[in-house]
């Protein structure tokens, strides 16, 4: 059946009929006024869906997601100089705002489908994108410190206008479909860069002391093949959400890659190892 152009949307006052899906403040209203419903009916009536499997496996990446954020803290705590531009700490940053995006995308998976074409949705999804925004920022700039860290007015200009884009095209987009495609011009050339520079870093032998750069590069390999064939595989299934939930699996095993590259670093793991064998006499 194909979805009728007016779409009711429940609220205090009564309901109210849509026929435009432009964005006005009054459809931000609807998705703030309830952000996120934790009670235990609103996470019943997710799993009782077929996407349980895409219900528990957010909450799983929400859960890891915090405690790789809170060990990448501790362990640039540990070091003796500590400076906000530490791996470490960025990185930790990163899995912060990506655990927010995937509470936001708990949000929208219990409440809404992929086809979904309500303001309330539309107003959901760019939420979701500027969180987005965030954590992309951090990952374009942990390139910028490897390539060019001494340069900070011109990496400050290159992320400002990288996140102005960003949430302009999240703000801008007509619709779902418009909106997701346009980020993907974004997001992916970002991986693609990622992925080459730390394999660049790992053949040099470079910042070896900062974080392991080759299973860091098979984080973002992992990531990036994620990212394509989730569209895909929203569409297969009998859920609302098809068969996404394996992209989360992947992601999942992408970002534990990622968390451990700079949790681990391979300069630092030896010398730890060498300090611990018995010195021969």
């Amino acid at each position: 059946m194909r979805p009728s152009s007016e779409h009711v949307i429940a609220s205090n006052a009564g309901t109210r009929r849509c026929s435009s899906l432009a964005l006005h403040p009054r459809d931000l209203h609807v998705f703030f006024k309830h952000p996120f419903d934790t009670s235990m009916d609103r996470i019943l009536q997710g799993m009782v869906t077929m996407d349980i499997e895409l219900t528990l496996l957010l909450l799983t990446r929400i859960i890891i997601l915090l405690a790789c954020g809170l060990l990448l803290v501790k362990s640039w705590m540990a070091s003796n100089k500590r400076f906000l531009s530490d791996f470490p700490f960025v990185f930790a940053l990163i899995f912060f705002a990506f655990m927010v995006g995937k509470m936001v995308d708990l949000y929208i998976q219990m409440n809404f489908g992929p086809q979904d074409t309500s303001p309330a949705f539309l107003a959901a999804t760019r939420a979701r994108y500027i969180v987005m925004a965030v954590y992309m920022v951090g990952l374009i700039g942990s390139v910028l410190l490897i390539w060019f860290k001494s340069k900070k007015r011109a990496n400050l200009g290159i992320l400002s206008g990288y996140a102005a884009t960003f949430v302009a095209v999240a703000l801008l987009a007509p619709d779902y479909q418009s909106l997701s495609m346009s980020l993907t011009y974004l997001v992916f050339p970002v991986i693609v860069i990622l992925t080459f520079t730390f394999f660049f870093t790992h053949h040099l032998k470079r910042l070896r002391n900062k974080f392991n750069s080759l299973v860091v590069a098979i984080g973002c390999i992992i990531t990036a093949i994620s990212h394509v064939i989730r569209p895909s595989l929203i569409k297969m299934g009998t859920g609302g959400w098809g068969l996404s939930w394996i992209c989360e699996v992947i992601d999942l095993v992408a970002w534990a890659f990622i968390f451990w590259g700079f949790f681990k670093p391979p300069v630092a793991t030896r010398v730890v190892t060498e300090a611990a064998r018995p010195i021969d006499t």
